[in-house]
């Protein structure tokens, strides 16, 4: 068997495999897994993960250009989330600790 073509099938498998995990719901229709939502122009507004319907880990947004506008982490079992704001050119604006 050709190599290039094994490694080709092999790549197709293994990346439609992890685009079908996107944007999935459990049982009970709340996000559960990797998501990632898209402005009206196509490029990324957000990307993270949630466990049932819950954020968890870091949740990276992103303006209309594409730039990333946010980097918020949650902490398990918390209300609370630390949070990057940024500006222009990805430019560091503020931080902060919120509910």
């Amino acid at each position: 068997m050709n190599i290039r073509f094994l490694i080709v099938v092999l790549s197709l498998l293994i990346g439609g495999g992890l685009s079908a995990q996107l944007n999935q719901k459990d049982a009970q229709g709340r996000k559960h897994g990797k998501w990632e939502k898209k402005h009206s122009n196509g490029k990324i507004r957000y990307t993270g993960q949630f466990d049932h319907g819950k954020p968890v880990g870091t949740f990276v947004y992103y303006f209309e250009n594409g730039q990333m506008r946010a980097r918020n982490k949650f902490r398990n079992n918390s209300e609370l989330i630390m949070s990057k704001q940024f500006g222009e050119d990805e430019k560091l604006a503020a931080t902060g600790l919120y509910r």
